[in-house]
């Protein structure tokens, strides 16, 4: 992930990335307010409990930076205007393993940001939720971390769905370096001297404690709550797409990749409920909603899905008006292939074999790249591992849909493999993409019958030859995106994931497309 990481100025990243930007006057009540607790200097240059260089001090980090704890407290009760604190320092032991929402993670936490008012209902016993930690935090007198502070953060937006991006804050001896993390790029600042510059790191801490909950990444369009419905109250998540409020069911698919610039596609059932507060069912039929991230200028699944439809709309029409096709359409192929492809045509049976959209919006963009912004290679040049985590407690994942590398357990790329200097990278920003299905199927890697299983994949060939007639080209033609919806007259194959389809071109030039690519590099990459 270290490919995909920028550096700015401090500035640049309270102007551009962080929560909050505290103007000088923000910053400065903030500096009143320490000052009359003695926790500053009369000048405001150095705080009274560590004025020095940590190292020079200290022998443990516990002893070295308890005292933030006391200064973000402080931070909070100053009178900034427009502004209330949202959140507060929680500094743990270096040997506490925070406790996520569900067992299997093996990252640790040195301290956190979390939020004063928890994301996670009351009636849930929970001890120190991931879903409320808004920054992460290492901190060490060495002048190199123990472990990747990336762990913490790929953690948190794996695990917490309403989180759209988040924040770490390192410290090394005396060195502070905040970090942003989403979905498109990551970016670090240079490292700048907290002990010496105590304003900066006044302002850094001011940018978190009067951040909204928006501006410290969290998704107000969906709410976690607790299900009293079932005998078993248990969480679940509550989406907002279009003015309607879709409750999850269970988790269908859930990418549990190791880095957060990724797609990080997640699959629910759902049904659809009053609002977050009522979770009363309008209906009995559940459906299917996938949350996804798209490059800002991909299309999304319903454009695409429109524009293939009109396509095939069109060659129907043509064969209705014409009688039959002109054999350009048509190469070595059988006579019963093409009177099953003119009979699909004729009565518009291809629809049946797409999934049927009820609804989709786009979301949060991910924020574009700094006009300063610097790559930076071989960050995290350790080779250490980058821990998987499991699915959130609120969405299970089915155990036909587990990762073939057990839980607790980590991975890590080949020593070298992601820090090797290249060029420089532009990254278009990310956007949140949700689209809600009428249709709940299997994959067809979820099929038991065989016998299923081979009429899906006739069906799926029929739609392949559908697109090629118009155009066409579906570019990911796996067991995943071939399903099977079981239905009173028996069932139909389906072909999904049409946003890996494109127009090809006749031409048989080339394509730079990043999607069209060899599955290995998509693993080796974590693009998925």
């Amino acid at each position: 992930m270290s490919s995909k990481i920028v550096e700015v100025s401090s500035s640049t990243f309270f102007s551009a990335y962080a929560p909050f930007n505290p103007s000088p006057a923000d910053v400065e009540v903030c500096l009143d307010t320490l000052a009359k607790a003695k926790l500053i200097s009369e000048n405001r240059d150095r705080f009274v409990d560590c004025d020095v260089k940590p190292s020079s001090k200290f022998t443990r980090a516990e002893e070295a930076y308890g005292f933030l704890s006391e200064i973000c407290a402080t931070i909070s009760e100053a009178k900034v205007k427009g502004r209330e604190a949202s959140c507060i320092l929680d500094k743990k032991p270096l040997a506490h393993v925070t406790e996520p929402e569900t067992p299997g993670a093996s990252h640790r936490i040195a301290s956190y940001l979390k939020v004063f008012k928890s994301t996670v209902p009351t009636d849930v016993a929970q001890n120190t939720s991931t879903a409320d930690k808004v920054a992460n935090g290492e901190w060490t007198l060495r002048s190199t971390p123990e472990e990747l502070v990336d762990g913490g953060a790929v953690h948190v937006m794996n695990n917490d769905v309403r989180q759209l991006f988040t924040y770490s804050i390192t410290i090394e001896d005396e060195s502070m370096t905040l970090w942003y993390w989403s979905r498109s790029h990551s970016v670090k600042t240079k490292p700048f001297d907290f002990i010496a510059d105590v304003p900066t790191t006044v302002c850094a801490f001011a940018s978190f404690i009067f951040a909204s909950a928006d501006e410290l990444g969290y998704d107000t369009s969906v709410q976690r709550r607790l299900d009293v419905t079932h005998a078993n109250p248990r969480l679940c998540l509550v989406f907002r797409i279009q003015g309607r409020y879709l409750k999850t069911l269970r988790t269908v698919v859930e990418r549990r990749g190791t880095s957060i610039t990724a797609r990080t596609t997640r699959v629910f059932e759902v049904v659809e409920v009053k609002s977050f507060d009522d979770l009363t069912q309008l209906e009995k039929k559940t459906k299917i909603l996938k949350d996804v991230w798209i490059d800002d200028d991909a299309r999304t699944e319903r454009q695409i899905q429109d524009a293939v439809l009109q396509d095939l709309d069109a060659l129907s029409d043509k064969l209705i008006s014409d009688g039959s096709l002109n054999s350009e359409h048509f190469h070595d192929i059988s006579e019963e292939e093409k009177k099953l492809v003119c009979d699909a045509l004729r009565d518009r049976r291809y629809r049946d074999h797409f999934l049927t959209i009820d609804c989709d919006e786009q979301g949060a963009q991910c924020k574009a790249n700094a006009p300063d912004a610097v790559w930076v290679p071989g960050v995290f040049s350790s080779g250490l591992a980058v821990p998987l985590t499991v699915p959130a407690a609120p969405s299970r994942a089915d155990k036909s849909r587990s990762s073939q590398i057990p839980d607790g357990r980590s991975c890590s790329h080949a020593p070298g493999g992601e820090d090797t200097p290249g060029p420089a990278r532009i990254y278009a920003p990310k956007r949140q993409y949700r689209v809600v299905y009428n249709e709940v199927c299997q994959a067809l890697h979820d099929v038991v019958d065989l016998k299923i299983v081979l009429q899906a994949m006739i069906d799926c060939l029929l739609v392949v030859q559908l697109l090629f007639l118009v155009g066409w080209v579906h570019r990911d033609i796996s067991s995943g995106s071939q399903l099977w919806y079981s239905s009173a007259e028996g069932g139909r194959g389906i072909l999904s994931d049409l946003e890996y389809a494109k127009r090809f071109n006749p031409d048989g030039e080339g394509s730079s497309d990043p999607k069209t690519v060899h599955v290995s590099l998509l693993v080796e990459r974590n693009d998925f």
